[in-house]
């Protein structure tokens, strides 16, 4: 009999267990956050048009960065990559006054050749608010772009230092979450 009731106490220990760490689980909220590029200097035609979204849930997290690159008006690079180290590797603010990609991704060009792509970007906020986009649903906080990209070791666009002449740029931060501030 008091092998019965110590199994039966050992059971419900361990339903007790497992129910007590999908509550602590579900109460983690999941949620997607990220930085937007779209960067090129006329006459050039070369830039750079890049989406990194982070996807987080409980402790699950994902970071896709999607690529569009040309150079003489020919792309470049383009395809969609999971970061391949730490997906924290992209980070934003809670307030979107930051936002920034430190990683590498590995896509390919038109022949079918891989390519290393690094990314060391920065993006601070210059704007006071946020606006939310009706089609997504992101809070977005436009900002002012920073760092360079490398392909295959080499610079493929500087974002540091003064502008080129004739550069086009839009960046901001995003985040599916209330920035609440």
């Amino acid at each position: 009999m008091s092998k019965r009731l110590t199994l039966i106490g050992i059971a419900l220990a361990i339903l007790f267990a497992l129910t007590a760490s999908t509550a602590v689980s579900a109460r983690v909220p999941a949620y997607s956050e990220g930085i937007y590029v779209d960067t090129w200097v006329r006459y050039e035609g070369k830039g750079v048009r890049l989406i990194a979204t982070k996807n987080v849930d409980g402790r699950w997290r994902e970071t896709q960065v999607q690529l569009n690159s040309w150079y003489g008006y020919d792309a470049a690079l383009y395809g969609t990559a999971i970061l391949e180290e730490d997906p924290d590797g992209l980070e934003v603010s809670r307030d979107l006054g930051w936002g920034g990609l430190e990683g590498q991704i590995t896509v390919q060009s038109h022949s079918g050749t891989p390519h290393l792509v690094e990314f060391h970007i920065w993006q601070f906020a210059d704007e006071p608010g946020y606006t939310e986009d009706p089609d997504t649903g992101y809070f977005i906080r436009n900002a002012s772009l920073e760092g360079y990209v490398l392909f295959d070791g080499e610079i493929f666009m500087d974002f540091r230092g003064p502008p080129p002449p004739n550069l086009i740029e839009q960046a901001y931060n995003f985040s599916d979450q209330w920035p609440g501030y």
